[in-house]
Order: C-alpha cells, then structure tokens, then sequence
C-alpha cells in the first residue's frame, strides 16, 4: 500500500471513530436532558423546600455518635441545612446539602487517655472535624504521661448529588447522617419519583434510613462488602495496636517504678551494713 493509501485509510478510520463518538455523546446528551437534568432539578427543589419547612417549624432532630476509644456523644441537628446547586454545562452537575450539629458538652464522657490514646484520638478528631477540649496530665519531673479529653461543639452533616454528562445515573453520598459513616448509592435518573424524593427527606431527618439499604446489584454489593471488610480489618488492627500501647505503657510504668525501689532497697541495705 503506498502513503498516500495508508494516510487515506487512516483518515477514514479516524473519521469513524469521531463520527461514533458525536453519535453516543449525542445520545447520552438527549438522555441528559430529559432525565438526569430534570431529576435534578426535582431533587434540589425538594431539598430547598424541604429546607425551609424544617426551619418554619423548628424540627428537632438529635444523632447519637460513637467514636472509638472515646464513647458516646450528641448532637442536636440544626433545623435548617443549606442547599447549593452548581453546573458546569456538557460535563456535569452537583447539589451540595449542609446540616449543622451541635454536640452535648454535658453528655459528652470526659475521659483520661494514654499518650497512646491522645494521638489516636487527636488523629480522630481531626479526620472528622470534631473539636474537643484536651488538658495535658504530666508527672511530678515534667513527663507527659497522658491527658484528659472531652468532645464538643460543631459537626457538620454533609451531602452530595453528582450527575454526569457522560453518565446514566445519579450518584448520592452522605456523611455524618445517623452516626460516623458514610451512605452511599447510584439512583436511575428514570425512577427519581416522589417515593424516591419522599424517602431522601425522610432519610435527611433521621425517620427512615431504608433509601441507602435496598436492593443494589451484586457487583455493587460485592464492592461494599469488600469496603467494609477492609475497614473493619482496619479498625481491628487499630485497636489491637492500642491495646499493645496500653500494655507497653504499663509495663514500661511498672519497671521504672521496680527499679526504683530496687534502687531504694539497696541504699536501705548498704545504710543498715553500714556501708552507706
């Protein structure tokens, strides 16, 4: 074949692909714009008048949080959360929820941690962005031999509804929503509803969780379960890892305070042989 056959061929093959590319970018650009557009308008017109019900009536919600090498906590959610809707036009939208919560001060533990302990948690802390109030214990030479802690002030309750241009599905994720988790799951454009709108609200105001527990495809399930196995390896191993802490605290306190008494016996010894 001589070049200007080869460059001939080419240029038709690469005109093919570009003719099949406009073709399904076309396509999932009309499935765009008559569901996954309109389904998020629906679902930010509903969060914002959701929104505004909630704070008219004051509605009271509270969330109790667990968090680890600490205890129980919490947190009274603010009636109110912001919505924001943002595009960016052929590529992609975004609906971002906000909720405020203000955690207990008066039922919050206020506990005594291990200079172990105070690193785990401070770690924690800062991960979630919860705040906290730590008092530095020290012995009577200066040493840092651990702290008291106590939990309070804000944590934020956020959400996300991503849609793309590229895509036939609506992704949501939501963290702090009824404990220290994350929710998530894919929704079919076709099949936002107000079932679907009803069970979100519901969701968002702690009286019905079951929008992120039905029935998912086995390769999503296989992905969650695999997520969560690692995290609860995690979790072990963190915990393994401060009780090894724990241990090698209190065996280190206990031969310090072994050698000064041995130390202690033999000076008594050496004084009552006179030796001293």
């Amino acid at each position: 074949m001589s070049l200007l056959d080869q460059l001939e061929q080419q240029a038709r093959d690469r005109r093919e692909r570009e003719e099949q590319e406009n073709l399904l970018a076309q396509e999932k650009g009309a499935f765009y714009r008559t569901y996954t557009g309109p389904a998020m308008r629906a679902i930010f017109e509903y969060l914002k008048k959701l929104s505004q019900h909630l704070e008219y009536l004051d509605h009271q919600q509270t969330v109790d949080y667990h968090i680890p090498h600490y205890g129980d906590v919490t947190a009274k959610v603010d009636p109110e959360f912001t919505v924001a809707l943002s595009s960016e036009k052929g590529v992609r939208s975004e609906i971002k929820i906000v909720a405020t919560g203000h955690i207990d001060r008066a039922k919050s533990p206020d506990i005594t941690l291990n200079p172990q302990q105070v690193d785990v948690m401070d770690t924690f802390v800062r991960d979630y962005s919860l705040h906290g109030e730590k008092r530095v214990l020290k012995s009577p030479s200066g040493e840092v031999v651990g702290a008291t802690f106590r939990i309070h002030g804000k944590i934020l309750l956020q959400g996300v509804v991503r849609a793309a241009y590229s895509e036939e599905h609506i992704e949501l994720e939501f963290v702090n929503y009824g404990g220290l988790m994350q929710h998530r799951r894919r929704a079919d454009p076709r099949q936002i509803d107000d079932g679907f709108l009803d069970k979100l609200g519901k969701f968002l105001i702690g009286e019905d969780r079951s929008l992120f527990s039905e029935t998912l495809p086995s390769g999503v399930k296989k992905q969650i379960r695999e997520t969560i196995q690692k995290d609860q390896e995690a979790k072990r191993l963190e915990m393994l890892e401060s009780e090894i802490a724990d241990l090698e605290y209190e065996e280190e306190k206990s031969s310090t305070l072994s050698g000064r008494l041995s130390q202690r016996l033999s000076a008594l010894s050496r004084k009552l042989k006179g030796e001293g």
